[in-house]
């Protein structure tokens, strides 16, 4: 297989998520609930878009997609804030008709202005609507939830496309030194830093039992 050179990395970082959740409310509630779907699980657009009001359980709390890419169903459970949405989304609408629709029940075919100028009033102006693949994929990860639930969530089928969206970046770098940090705190007891002047060789750790 040759090598992707053109692979994308961008993602939501988690201080942005308010500002453009915000924006996408003002472009419309379908706008607010196709964001927040795709920031949760990982959907894509089209799939996303073709949601009928059927699809959507409120008893059980789950959203079904019938029609995606690899030709089998995918279902997740709602969270608190997607469940308020959808509700106000599937308000007083036929089992078939669409989920997400604009004034006068219009269809949401595309989203493309309205994701520009919703990016661009939170200062994400570069964000691409897949870049919310990634960080789906990331944010589950980062929550320690198994890759095989992960995948069935987001509706991929082989670990390598799961893994080519599950991007690592620096601050997962950093959360790695602050852990093994953590670690190294409590099988030393204590952290030794050498005084100015000193070599690091002379900061020898000290053992927890010698710790007073």
């Amino acid at each position: 297989m040759l090598r992707e050179d053109n692979v994308r990395t961008g993602f939501l970082r988690d201080e942005d998520y308010p500002g453009l959740a915000s924006a996408c409310s003002l472009e419309g509630i379908w706008m607010r609930g196709i964001f927040e779907i795709a920031n949760a699980y990982g959907w894509r657009s089209d799939s996303i878009r073709s949601l009928r009001v059927r699809q959507v359980d409120f008893e059980d709390g789950s959203i079904r997609l019938d029609d995606t890419k690899n030709g089998e169903p995918v279902e997740a459970k709602m969270t608190s804030v997607i469940r308020q949405v959808m509700q106000a989304c599937c308000a007083g609408k036929h089992p078939d008709a669409r989920v997400f629709t604009r004034s006068g029940g219009r269809p949401v075919l595309s989203f493309r202005k309205a994701w520009a100028r919703a990016t661009a009033a939170a200062g994400v102006p570069g964000l691409l609507f897949h870049d919310l693949c990634r960080t789906a994929m990331r944010n589950m990860r980062r929550l320690g939830i198994d890759e095989s639930v992960a995948m069935d969530v987001s509706g991929r089928r082989t670990p390598s496309i799961f893994r080519r969206y599950n991007i690592v970046d620096g601050k997962d770098r950093t959360d790695v030194a602050r852990r093994l940090d953590e670690k190294q705190a409590v099988v030393i007891g204590t952290v030794i830093v050498p005084r100015d002047g000193e070599p690091m060789a002379e900061a020898i750790p000290v053992q927890p039992a010698l710790v007073h």
